[in-house]
């Protein structure tokens, strides 16, 4: 299973705001990310900010068939084809958003999305929980389920926290599922604290969300 989503085919509110204006993430490397060998050793594990012009068609086909992998299973069932899942990471790349891919080794294993709330189309749902003056939304996590259970969610929320940081945002939300046990462990071993819980509906479903927050100041760098 994946770490958490929000969305399905038929709830479209994690995407960015549609008149939100085009911001790029900072990259400091410009390499090919496109899927070849998956290797074993945590050595080679390297998380990389993209450009929306480094999403080149083989890295958003790789970032699709993760996405649509990992919302396929339990608790979220979701019926993402990989093409519509690449149209995801796609919208969120022109959109404004953060987009840092996880390579182990040369193969890509996983991805993790941010934008600022501002920019987020459900950030009406979440305005109560907004303490900061400058909040980020943490959207979207996916670990390809051969590379689970190694650490690797929690080095991607790390690094976007940082990135969120290091942009002048002074905290940093989420939500999960209420039973998305292991995602909530997740963000709570990065220092996120759970500060209520909200009604919502994926693919028609209602269910319950835990919202999570990161003050960025209790960050110590």
């Amino acid at each position: 299973m994946s770490m958490f989503s929000n969305k399905s085919p038929g709830d479209r509110s994690d995407l960015p705001a549609t008149n939100s204006p085009i911001k790029l993430s900072v990259s400091t490397k410009a390499k090919s990310l496109a899927p070849t060998d998956r290797v074993a050793s945590p050595s080679r594990v390297s998380i990389v900010p993209v450009l929306t012009s480094e999403l080149i068609p083989a890295l958003l086909e790789r970032l699709g068939e993760i996405y649509a992998t990992c919302f396929k299973g339990a608790p979220w069932n979701e019926t993402w084809t990989a093409t519509e899942a690449s149209k995801v990471c796609r919208d969120f790349a022109t959109g404004g958003g953060d987009i840092l891919v996880l390579r182990n080794g040369v193969a890509v294993a996983g991805l993790i999305i941010g934008l600022p709330i501002e920019l987020y189309a459900g950030r009406d749902d979440l305005a109560s929980f907004v303490s900061g003056r400058a909040p980020y939304y943490l959207a979207e996590l996916a670990v390809d389920p051969r590379d689970q259970n190694r650490g690797f969610g929690g080095r991607l929320i790390v690094e976007l926290t940082r990135v969120a940081r290091s942009a002048g945002y002074d905290e940093v939300l989420t939500r999960t599922r209420i039973d998305n046990l292991r995602a909530i462990a997740a963000f709570q071993r990065s220092g996120f604290e759970v500060v209520g819980n909200m009604e919502a509906s994926t693919g028609g479903v209602a269910s319950t969300r835990v919202v999570l927050r990161l003050e960025l100041d209790s960050i110590q760098t």
